[in-house]
């Protein structure tokens, strides 16, 4: 693609792009960011913003406070972020609340091709951190 994307035209072709019922796609409340529902991935929602150049896709993880041990937690996904194709990891505050969060960048020119694999990993890496973090749990 020459032309950047925008929120409208990735919508359009990403409607396109996946199986049918892998993907619902919608605009979020403001209308300038993408909302994704992966059903496949227990409802997963990512979003997706373009802003000049650039195109973010994230999701939301678990609040910080959730973390047992955030310390430990946030050295480890430091340390080992680079095994998950295509993502990293942040913290981001919403409504004064920390949150872990899960994100990958591509450029505005990106093909359609690789936005949809993108996003397909993002999805795929979420369910494996949220699934490690389930499996490190002290049980109860």
């Amino acid at each position: 693609m020459t032309e950047a994307w925008t929120v409208a035209t990735l919508k359009d072709a990403l409607e396109g792009a996946f199986d049918e019922g892998e993907a619902n796609i919608s605009f979020a409340e403001a209308g300038d960011t993408l909302l994704l529902v992966f059903p496949d991935h227990g409802d997963l929602e990512v979003t997706v913003t373009v802003a000049g150049e650039q195109m973010l896709a994230s999701t939301l993880l678990w609040p910080r406070a959730a973390q047992a041990d955030t310390a430990s937690f946030e050295e480890e996904s430091l340390r080992t972020h680079k095994f998950l194709p295509l993502s990293t990891f942040g913290i981001t505050s919403i409504d004064d609340e920390d949150w872990y969060e899960l994100f990958g960048a591509l450029s505005a020119h990106s093909s359609i091709e690789d936005i949809r694999m993108e996003l397909r990993f993002l999805g795929t890496n979420a369910v494996q951190v949220a699934q490690a973090q389930l499996d490190a749990a002290p049980s109860a």
